[in-house]
């Protein structure tokens, strides 16, 4: 699923393609990581916070804090420039946290069924752990959005939930 991309523009460039993408990669981190800030966080500090939690592997490795169990996690497993995971594994898992933020603060709405269900769909393909991390969040946020009434879900999203189904496939 994360290999599609690189795969992709290996296709149209060749061996620069790699550079390409992960500068569309750290491009797309920023981005959504500053849509998903823009909903909580002030204008003006937004992309500084972005760039700081961007470097937070980098900080951790240079500094030596790495030989810290969970510290190293966070550098080798949350987002580095290693293709195509880390990197396009946790790019799918942004924009996924910023699907259902906007879910949450608005309706399920049919574009956002796509592109929930493509995310979905290519973070199974990639990574599967964060897929079950998505599948879970996602059932809590219906859980708490119709306050434990599945059914009424079901009922008023039949069409969302067959364009999520379509993305995913």
């Amino acid at each position: 699923g994360s290999l599609f991309i690189n795969s992709f523009f290996y296709f149209l460039i060749g061996n620069y393609s790699i550079i390409l993408v992960e500068l569309i990669y750290v491009f797309f981190f920023i981005y959504f990581f500053s849509l998903i800030q823009k909903i909580y966080f002030e204008q003006k500090s937004i992309i500084y916070i972005s760039f700081l939690i961007l470097l937070i592997p980098t900080f951790i490795t240079a500094f030596n804090l790495d030989q810290i169990q969970y510290l190293n996690i966070i550098s080798t497993n949350f987002f580095s420039l290693r293709l195509h995971r880390p990197m396009g594994t946790t790019i799918l898992l942004i924009i996924f946290i910023y699907i259902l933020i906007t879910i949450f603060e608005g309706n399920l709405k049919r574009h956002n069924s796509f592109f929930l269900g493509l995310t979905l769909g290519l973070t199974f393909a990639s990574y599967y752990y964060f897929f079950i991390i998505q599948i879970i969040s996602f059932f809590i946020l219906i859980i708490i959005k119709f306050k434990l009434n599945i059914y009424n879900f079901f009922k008023s999203n039949i069409l969302n939930i067959v364009i999520i189904t379509l993305g995913f496939s």
